[in-house]
């Protein structure tokens, strides 16, 4: 049987792997001990199979720069939510003043339309932040 270069690419993974069968194994060596320069490439490829493409490594201290610069978005993002919720329920509390009780909404509608105004302000700017985090 002719045994050729792509039939020998196909078992690689397995021969590196060490996964593969003692015959596979066999055939694999019998092909390198007769094309040697194509035995020097494989192994050098297998051996650092990303050593031409380089990743770029962070350092240490971007990293943790960039986790707490997260951790303080999110801090900030959740105490926005809180606030506008605060204030989108604010026109709908009661109030005592004196002997009477109040509903905000129906007994003084301009404040409870600032609360309402406010809340929106809000909740914009809370969504804003949220679709900023999600593009990021």
């Amino acid at each position: 049987m002719n045994i050729t270069e792509n039939i020998i690419n196909d078992l690689m993974p397995a021969y590196y792997s060490g996964e593969c069968s003692g015959d596979t194994k066999r055939i694999v060596e019998e092909y390198f001990q007769d094309h040697p320069e194509f035995a020097r490439q494989s192994r050098k490829q297998y051996d650092s199979p990303f050593a031409d493409k380089a990743l770029p490594l962070l350092k240490a201290e971007s990293e943790v720069k960039a986790l707490k610069s997260t951790r303080r978005l999110i801090k900030i993002r959740s105490s926005i939510l809180g606030l506008a919720i605060f204030f989108s329920l604010a026109p709908f509390s009661f109030f005592h003043i004196g002997n009477q009780n109040f509903f905000l909404i129906a007994d003084r509608p301009a404040e409870a339309a600032v609360y309402g105004a406010i809340g929106l302000c809000f909740w914009l700017v809370y969504f804003g932040m949220k679709r900023k985090m999600r593009i990021l």
